[in-house]
């Protein structure tokens, strides 16, 4: 589903690239966790994955299409396929946690569409957005402003946001990282449990090595932009 080919990411000014010829295979269905220190490398292979990061050299592949990132059109259809959960949730705060979990559909709406849903949902949408939420265990949220919520609550609406996409693959960048750790484990339950009814290939990074083994099928460590530790590939 995923494979990343000699990559290598070098952002201007810096002593040494991000990442340092990068090559990772990942299955259809796979949960694949990525270990790694701050600044190792991880949400830069996210971000390059999803198609935010031009590389300097190398290429990846999502579904068996290249990621292109100087072409405009092809990159927006392939980032369709792709559900991002940032880190920072990157949500807007002052709108509805439903409007938000609707916004992982921008991608396949007209502008006229989007605009509209800015304004007015339908009952059909809201219904959509009430079912993917229930899905996530807070069904009943989807009225409630989305800056009125905890950062656990906040990363159940990221998760519904992504799904909303019918996405192929799911990158999920420490969706764990300001949670402690009964609701970590929690949200990790939800997110492959998600990935596995979906049929949907997660890729994750985290710091907590046994939580990556626990809830992952096969674990890879990242030091300074180069994989170094891997745990065996998995058929699934």
């Amino acid at each position: 589903m995923i494979s990343v080919e000699r990559l290598v990411v070098r952002f201007p000014g810096a002593a040494r690239a991000a990442l340092n010829g990068i090559d990772l295979d990942v299955l259809p269905g796979e949960r694949l966790a990525i270990l790694g220190a701050s600044g190792s490398g991880k949400t830069t292979l996210l971000r390059a994955i999803a198609g935010f990061v031009t590389p300097v050299s190398g290429r990846i592949l999502v579904d068996g299409r290249v990621i292109d990132t100087h072409d405009a059109k092809a990159l927006r259809a392939q980032r369709r396929r792709i559900g991002m959960i940032a880190q920072s949730h990157d949500m807007v705060e002052r709108l509805s946690v439903e409007r938000n979990v609707l916004a992982g559909k921008l991608g396949a709406w007209s502008a006229w569409h989007a605009l509209r849903a800015l304004v007015h949902l339908t009952p059909g949408e809201r219904a959509e957005a009430k079912a993917i939420l229930e899905r996530v265990g807070i069904g009943d949220f989807g009225r409630r402003r989305t800056g009125s919520l905890s950062g656990g609550e906040r990363q159940r609406v990221a998760i519904a946001r992504a799904l909303a996409q019918n996405p192929r693959v799911v990158l999920a960048d420490e969706p764990i990282a300001s949670l402690d750790e009964d609701y970590a484990r929690r949200i990790l339950e939800l997110l492959c449990r998600a990935a596995e009814e979906e049929r949907v290939t997660l890729v994750c990074t985290l710091h907590q090595p046994a939580l990556a083994h626990e809830f992952f099928h096969r674990v890879v460590r990242l030091d300074r932009g180069s994989i170094g530790e891997s745990s065996p590939p998995l058929h699934v």
